[in-house]
């Protein structure tokens, strides 16, 4: 850097702007942690400590796809402290991803490499193990990977998109991938069904992770029942063209077992996405009506 003087009145001058030499700013003291997402670059000394972003800035994520930040330590004016060289881990809004491991700064920076799972919008918060340090990114949207399978989803349960199986990727379900709480035909408690009586199953289309795929042209999803005897109220419309992703059933079964599932497959078009089975239930016997 240098400094320039230049005459803004006065006495005319030989030499109207003079600079100084050059000379070295330092840094100050670490301060807080930068994260810079894919797209951002960051400028320091800047009031933000990053270059004005335009509308695709961030660069959006998409589930599952790993994806580059940068941290940074920085002094109060953004500038990087290369002297710091704390360990640094991250942690995302997405409950039910796999954060990346620690790691250490090197010349006061350091790059992680890893994947959300669940569509929405996230910030990623940078920590110190050894100091105060730390940051929230600017918010990152992740959108949903390729169509891949369906989910089943029945009452007593709720769709939970990017609760997903992959060993990899996910954090290990508590139940079912894809849905939360248990099969409840009745209230109050966990009542299973009864043979003859309807009920309504959800059905929707997903990619890898169970997040909702919405745009999916010309789609239909039909549900078979595990049931040998088939459906005592078959679905009025089965299959079923989807709707942003969702096709709605309302069915009865006949035996009164325990074990039933629904399956959802794809019909009427070849797109190859996976059928799914519902979590299992148990069927009751309905009052009775005859003897035999």
């Amino acid at each position: 850097a240098r400094y320039t003087a230049t005459r803004i009145g006065g006495t005319a001058l030989p030499s109207p702007i003079v600079d100084s030499a050059f000379f070295t700013v330092q840094s100050s003291a670490a301060a807080k942690l930068q994260i810079v997402a894919p797209g951002e670059v960051a400028e320091p000394g800047s009031t933000t400590g990053k270059r004005a972003c335009p509308p695709d800035c961030p660069v959006n994520w998409k589930a599952g796809v790993s994806s580059m930040v940068i941290v940074n330590a920085v002094d109060a004016y953004h500038n990087v402290v290369a002297a710091e060289q704390t360990n640094v881990y991250l942690q995302t809004g997405d409950t039910f991803d796999v954060h990346p491991s620690t790691l250490q700064l090197v010349a006061g920076a350091t790059q992680f490499n890893f994947a959300m799972v669940t569509s929405s919008s996230w910030t990623i918060t940078a920590y110190s193990t050894t100091s105060y340090l730390s940051s929230a990114s600017t918010m990152v949207y992740v959108g949903v990977s390729s169509a891949t399978r369906f989910l089943v989803v029945l009452p007593g349960e709720s769709f939970n998109q990017g609760e997903c199986d992959n060993a990899v990727l996910c954090q290990p379900p508590t139940g079912t991938p894809g849905v939360s709480g248990q099969a409840d035909f009745g209230n109050p408690g966990i009542r299973p069904s009864t043979a003859g009586v309807t009920f309504p199953v959800e059905v929707y289309l997903t990619d890898n992770f169970f997040n909702r795929i919405f745009a999916h042209p010309g789609t239909s999803a039909g549900l078979t029942p595990s049931d040998p005897y088939g459906f005592a109220t078959a679905p009025p419309i089965n299959p079923q063209a989807l709707t942003s992703g969702f096709a709605g059933f309302t069915l009865a079964l006949r035996a009164a077992v325990t074990g039933h599932f629904l399956t959802a497959a794809e019909s009427g078009s070849s797109n190859g996405y996976a059928s799914k089975n519902s979590s299992t239930f148990t069927v009751v016997a309905d009052n009775p009506t005859q003897m035999l």
